[in-house]
């Protein structure tokens, strides 16, 4: 068996040992910014940490909000638009202003 052959392997089998939701939890955390999945109407469905740490809100108040509630009130609307552009066309970009704990905008 060659290197190539028996590393895709190793890396097979670690991937049999973890669950879908382990895997998305672990991809969540490696990502260095805030992650955040919402659904059509803007309830949040997955975060990392970052937005915990990013906030100073804890999981449980964070799963009571709306994705709208992260961000300035001038630019809820440009998010509200660019959030249905996302699900229209599979990917979107938008810089706007985030509100961290205190609900001050992020600098």
């Amino acid at each position: 068996m060659n290197r190539k052959s028996t590393a895709t392997g190793l890396r097979a089998d670690l991937l049999r040992d973890v669950s879908p939701e382990e895997l998305r939890s672990v991809l969540l955390e490696v990502v260095p910014g805030v992650v955040f999945l919402v659904d059509r109407v803007g309830c949040l469905l997955l975060w990392n940490r970052r937005l915990e740490e990013l906030t100073g809100l804890d999981s449980e108040r964070i799963a009571d909000l709306q994705v709208l509630d992260f961000f300035c009130a001038s630019d809820q609307g440009r998010v509200e638009k660019a959030i249905e552009r996302g699900f229209e066309s599979g990917e979107v970009s938008l810089d706007a202003l985030f509100r961290i704990a205190g609900g001050e905008p992020a600098p």
